[in-house]
């Protein structure tokens, strides 16, 4: 198939683009209602703390020797 075979076709006076006579529509608006909304804060938020927690635990920042299976190494250093 060419790019001819295409059926696409621009309007030079609004550059709009047309695919068999119909107009091609390339944004669309989302919008949430307010239970929505709260859903995706917590999911934003718990995506943001399950990336967070390991990077945290593996500087030692928090939770390493606290977690339920506590890094043995990093808890009890060998002496």
């Amino acid at each position: 198939m060419s790019i001819d075979e295409m059926d696409f076709a621009i309007d030079p006076s609004t550059d709009d683009v047309y695919y068999r006579g119909r107009p091609l529509q390339f944004e669309q608006v989302i919008s949430l209602n307010t239970l929505q909304f709260v859903v995706a804060i917590i999911g934003v938020a718990a995506a943001l703390l399950a990336a967070l927690w390991p990077i945290g635990v593996a500087y030692g920042w928090w939770g390493a020797c606290e977690a339920i299976i506590p890094a043995q190494a990093m808890c009890h250093p060998a002496q």
